[in-house]
């Protein structure tokens, strides 16, 4: 809490990441915080579970305050974006991530009880399954997007071999969000001069970098 309190007091983002105090403007901003905690929603169904299972058998209680600790600090980490001017899917990562091993926490509990010990096991191996599509496409999205980065390295290193110091590179859509690529911006395709175009020409030492679509 006191980092996400140091972030959030730093200058720039009361320059330009946070949102206005109007009525309509939080509650926005609420539903889109509400709307990002809903697809950790299998996630949150297994604290659930697993909570209400600890609780019930009370083992290890200081286990149970500790994963309870990672999900509210999971929470205010999410909710606390309603004040922001804007919620990236990247600041989303340390609420995912405080359930998670929330999650972890009770899991490795109630493990040791060998009355669940099969339950978990076989949720735990139905979630495995059902993220295996996912999986695959994330992996393949990944690969040809560092393919894609990897041969417009060689067409940079090839122009600089023959003198070419202008290069124009070819621009490309990431098809999921597991590509670092995905509504991020690799290359512009409006002028040399402006960012990243400006900051890799000078990386790789050339005069100028732009994008074009083919």
């Amino acid at each position: 809490m006191i980092g996400y309190m140091t972030i959030y007091l730093a200058p720039a983002q009361w320059n330009n990441k946070t949102a206005k105090f109007t009525l309509r403007n939080l509650k926005y901003n609420f539903l889109v915080s509400l709307e990002k905690y809903k697809t950790l929603s299998i996630v949150l169904f297994m604290f659930i579970i697993l909570f209400i299972i600890s609780c019930y058998i009370r083992i290890n209680m200081k286990k149970i305050m500790i994963a309870l600790f990672f999900f509210i600090g999971s929470l205010l980490s999410n909710f606390m974006m309603i004040v922001a001017g804007y919620y990236p899917d990247r600041c989303f990562a340390g609420s995912s991530i405080l359930l998670i091993a929330a999650v972890a926490v009770l899991g490795a509990t109630v493990y040791k009880n060998e009355n669940y010990k099969i339950a978990l096991v076989s949720v735990a191996a139905l979630m495995t399954i059902s993220s295996f599509y996912y999986l695959c496409v994330g992996i393949n999205d990944i690969y040809n997007t560092n393919s894609l980065i990897r041969k417009n390295e060689q067409i940079i290193y090839q122009s600089k071999q023959k003198g070419e110091l202008d290069i124009s590179l070819p621009l490309f859509l990431a098809e999921t969000k597991y590509s670092a690529a995905k509504d991020g911006r690799y290359i512009s395709a409006e002028t040399s001069q402006t960012w990243p175009n400006e900051s890799m020409a000078k990386y790789y030492g050339v005069n100028s970098i732009i994008g074009k679509w083919e």
